[in-house]
Order: structure tokens, then C-alpha cells, then sequence
């Protein structure tokens, strides 16, 4: 007698479409989640205790949507005011997490469209940027300031770099913008240079970077 191909629950399914909405790698989602790796590309159902720490993580998550794929996806903000409309064609999120320009030991959680103020600003949207940031820290000081708005293009795939150019860099270590160099000796890492000199240049492994974006545009604080 033949076996029946294993099914993947439909909770469980409703999840990974979910996951493919976010701009960010499976492996990135398991580490935010706490969620063991693999869980999600297993043949076995969905457990308790994974499915209390997804909601716990994105608590916008409908959990009628998530337990039976009735209704939104996401619950509906009923405290949320009308604002202006904006053209987002013409228009980039303002992601709330700060480049930090001088790491201080924290991480940040994935970030939604949803979460995001979104900022018209065309010349970013036609030079190819995907998102803006704002930077925090003095590391990069005097070429970028604490404030500054950055527009970063993200790179897809983390095979190629541009050396001198700075990058916004989500690694193991937290999020930071850094100058990036060839680490000559190493061809396993990066060299993560600050433009302050007070602030040592360091390497970072490349299987630490989670994501990796191209700054191609700024905006200095005193300007906004």
C-alpha cells in the first residue's frame, strides 16, 4: 500500500505565505522569532509553542486570519486617524529603526510597510532606492551625522561588493552603517570602517550579514 504525501497544515501554510511578505531571509525570521530553524520546511505540524511565539513577535497578525484564513490578514487599527493621502509611487517608507553608526549592543525587529512613515522625496525613488533610514550615533561623523536621512537600495544577493562604498549592514551584531573595505587576509569577512577616527575599523564575518543595503542618497537633519 502506497503512503499519502504529508500535507503542510494549513496554519502552517498561512505562515510561510506571510514570511514570503517580508523583505528578509528565512533564517533572519527564525532568528527574530526564536523559532528553531527548519520548522517552518518540515513535514510536521505546527506546535503550540511555535505559533505563541509568531503571534508574540508580529502582534499586528490577526489570529482569526492565522487559526482559520477568514478575514485580513492584519487587525484593522480602529484607533488609527484618517492622514493626507500619498503617492507612493513616488514616495519610500522611513523605516523606525536607526542605522546605528556606531553599534550599542542592540537588535532591532523586522519592520512592516505598515510600520512605516512614508516620505516623498521622487529623485530617491527614480535613483532605484527601496527605503530611507535615519542614522544614529557619531561613528560616520562629519560625512553622515546623527539625523541624517539616508535612502538605501537593498542588495539581493550578498555576493558582491562595492569596496569604499557605505553600506547600511543588518548582521549578528545589530544594525550599522559602515564604510566597507576588502579585508585582504580574510577573504571570509568584510572590514567595517567609521569615518571618526576615534572609532576603530573591525571585521565582520560575511555569513554575520543578514541583509545588506547600498547608501545612495542623503538628506542632512538641519535640511528636514
Amino acid at each position: 500500500m502506497q503512503d499519502k504525501p504529508k500535507k503542510t497544515s494549513a496554519v502552517k501554510e498561512r505562515i510561510l505565505y506571510f514570511v514570503d511578505t517580508l523583505s528578509i531571509s528565512k533564517r533572519e525570521f527564525y532568528r527574530i522569532t526564536g523559532i528553531s530553524r527548519g520548522t517552518l520546511e518540515s513535514e510536521s505540524g505546527i506546535t503550540e509553542e511555535t505559533l505563541a511565539r509568531f503571534i508574540a513577535t508580529y502582534t499586528n497578525i490577526s489570529e482569526k486570519w492565522l487559526l482559520t484564513g477568514e478575514g485580513e490578514m492584519f487587525k484593522k487599527d480602529e484607533t488609527q486617524f484618517e492622514t493626507p493621502s500619498i503617492d507612493r509611487r513616488r514616495a519610500l517608507p522611513l523605516l523606525p529603526v536607526e542605522a546605528i553608526a556606531g553599534w550599542d549592543g542592540t537588535t532591532s525587529p523586522a519592520v512592516m510597510n505598515y510600520d512605516c512613515e512614508w516620505i516623498e522625496i521622487p529623485q530617491f525613488v527614480q535613483s532605484g532606492a527601496d527605503y530611507i533610514i535615519r542614522v544614529s550615533g557619531d561613528s560616520m561623523s562629519p560625512e553622515y551625522r546623527s539625523g541624517d536621512l539616508l535612502a538605501c537600495r537593498r542588495i539581493r544577493e550578498i555576493t558582491f561588493f562595492q569596496w569604499g562604498k557605505v553600506y547600511v549592514i543588518d548582521s549578528n551584531q545589530g544594525i550599522m552603517l559602515k564604510r566597507v573595505e576588502e579585508c585582504v587576509d580574510d577573504p571570509d569577512c568584510i572590514l567595517c570602517v567609521s569615518e571618526n577616527p576615534r572609532h576603530r575599523s573591525f571585521r565582520l564575518p560575511k555569513n554575520e550579514i543578514n541583509s545588506l543595503s547600498l547608501v545612495i542618497g542623503l538628506v542632512r537633519s538641519t535640511e528636514m
